[in-house]
């Protein structure tokens, strides 16, 4: 079905998951971005602009 792992986690991340919001058809990714603390998110960001 997926020729490499990569193509996997893309496919799971990105498609709705049943233990998470089904009315909106949250995805694992968007979950993780929702429950990140703001503190790590705009560290990320500095770390990744330079």
């Amino acid at each position: 079905m997926f020729e490499i792992f990569e193509e996997f986690i893309d496919w799971y991340n990105h498609r709705p998951h049943g233990s998470l919001n089904l009315r909106r058809a949250e995805t694992p990714e968007m979950a993780f971005w929702r429950k990140m603390p703001e503190e790590y998110y705009y560290g990320l960001a500095v770390k990744s602009l330079g």
